[in-house]
């Protein structure tokens, strides 16, 4: 293979990691309250504080991305 066709292919593997990475995000915003629910359980007296609602809404993206990548890593 020349180095335009190995380059060509990391281009196509990255696209695939990258978009299943997005869909496994976007997946998992959809089931985020659960999520923060198991996460949660063990230490049923702790809570998110948020002071502003865009921070809430950034932790619910962060954990999505997070649970987004580790379904990539264990698959």
């Amino acid at each position: 293979m020349t180095i335009i066709e190995h380059l060509s292919e990391l281009r196509k593997r990255l696209f695939i990691i990258v978009s299943v990475a997005l869909l496994g995000s976007i997946i998992s915003y959809t089931y985020v309250d659960k999520l923060i629910e198991y996460v949660l359980k063990p230490a049923s007296q702790l809570d998110f504080v948020y002071l502003t609602p865009p921070e809430l809404f950034l932790a619910y993206i962060k954990i999505s991305l997070i649970i987004g990548k580790v379904h990539i890593l264990s698959g």
